[in-house]
């Protein structure tokens, strides 16, 4: 499964893609990583924020309740709270759906990475389904939590490789969408 650096590229992706304020192509790509669209890089990663979870406690939580389509939910429901005391009008129900969007691809890009666990997966339907589940298609090479393993270091860079090789063209993808959605912006403008 992805480390936090290829979950915060693609929820950089989706916050640059769908901010909504886009960035002119006059801006340099580096001033599209908005506040708008950190929270979703953070979004992205924070599933696997259960991992803070004592070691002997890790196989109880981790790929169950933060990586559910029952969480996706939770953080729609409560973004569209928490965005309707200060957006108005269906810039909340957007800005909502983009954050679940956002820690949604947390869901699959582990869905399509390696799980050496046992069983390997997700539980994609807590707590409806106790079942695990894979696409079978491994796009993301297992990561290494423990640093004495002799191939940590191996390992861990092979993975970022990909996620880097994955999630820098999302990323310029993203900023060449936001591109296109300020561009009439700034056509009026002139």
């Amino acid at each position: 499964m992805p480390s936090p650096l290829g979950h915060l590229l693609a929820g950089l992706s989706v916050g640059i893609a769908a901010d909504p304020s886009p960035q002119p192509t006059s801006r340099p790509p580096a001033d599209r990583a908005t506040r708008f669209a950190l929270t979703c890089a953070v979004l992205a990663a924070a599933p696997d924020l259960d991992l803070a979870v004592p070691h002997a406690l890790i196989d109880h939580f981790h790929r169950t309740a933060t990586h559910s389509l029952t969480a996706v939910a939770l953080v729609f429901i409560v973004s569209l709270v928490v965005t309707g005391k200060v957006t108005a009008g269906s810039g909340r129900l957007r800005q909502a759906l983009v954050f679940s969007g956002a820690w949604g691809t947390h869901l699959l890009m582990d869905w399509l990475g390696a799980d050496p666990s046992v069983p390997s997966g997700i539980q994609l339907f807590w707590p409806f389904s106790p079942d695990f589940y894979m696409s079978g298609v491994t796009i993301f090479p297992a990561i290494e939590r423990n640093i004495q393993r002799s191939h940590f270091l191996v390992q861990n860079a092979t993975a970022a490789v990909v996620e880097v090789a994955v999630g820098v063209p999302l990323v310029l993808l993203a900023n060449w969408v936001s591109a296109r959605r300020a561009r009439p912006a700034e056509e009026a403008q002139s």
